[in-house]
């Protein structure tokens, strides 16, 4: 397994809160983690050029959204990625070894979908996981309307349906998405409670700005949306 594109997406830079990690979100923007957002996404809601890359003429299929968990590659995306941050900043080693022991980070977003009957193993549900919580960040409000959840995963699942390198898409690399969008979503989400327990305004106006403008290149403009019990509405 190839974990370049892992580690240009995943190098978002860090500062440290005592012993917590927090995210300014610059990366989100800056880097090319749109790569990742775009590749299933973008040629559907953009209607971006056809990528070059293997694709299928069969039609994706719901079991298409489900991968199988490999825990050897589990424990090899996690070190590529926490070498990669250190690489840049080296003081940040104590805090995110700790944030990724034991699968701490893996087992919050396990949870945190779980508690809505969703998989951490399912790329639709991993996808509506990571808008939602953007969504609710940018906005600072909260949102807890399981059939708002639905019809966002209705949504998101739909436009991946439709995605033609979905269809041909392995094992591995449906656990890497899932993987990024996974500590993505779990890490700025932290940040952004510890932040507003913290009053630092400046730190989570730098977060949702960053974050907005990454969703917002990719997927949907955030700030032109609200949430409801029928999903995305336009505002």
């Amino acid at each position: 397994m190839n974990f370049r594109l892992l580690l240009i997406i995943i190098l978002i830079p860090f500062y440290t809160f005592g012993q917590e990690v927090i995210t300014s979100g610059d990366a989100l923007y800056r880097t090319t983690f749109s790569l990742i957002n775009g590749s299933i996404m973008e040629a559907t809601i953009k209607n971006s050029k056809t990528s070059k890359s293997k694709t299928s003429k069969t039609k994706a299929k719901i079991k298409d959204l489900t991968f199988e968990r490999s825990e050897n590659l589990s424990k090899e995306i996690q070190k590529k990625i926490i070498a990669s941050m250190i690489r840049i900043q080296p003081e940040l080693k104590g805090p995110l070894v700790k944030s990724f022991e034991n699968n701490k980070l893996r087992n919050q977003f396990d949870r945190l979908l779980a508690g809505y009957n969703y998989s951490a193993t399912d790329m639709a549900d991993v996808v509506t996981a990571y808008l939602v919580i953007s969504w609710q960040i940018v906005h600072n409000k909260n949102f807890d309307d399981k059939n708002g959840f639905n019809a966002v995963r209705t949504w998101v699942r739909d436009i991946l349906l439709k995605s033609e390198q979905l269809a041909v898409m392995d094992n591995a690399t449906k656990q890497l998405y899932a993987k990024a969008y996974g500590y993505q979503t779990m890490l700025c989400f932290n940040s952004y409670k510890t932040l507003i327990a913290k009053s630092d305004q400046k730190g989570l106006d730098h977060l949702r700005n960053n974050l907005y403008k990454s969703v917002r290149d990719s997927f949907i403009d955030l700030k032109s949306v609200k949430l409801t019990h029928t999903g995305f509405v336009k505002i």
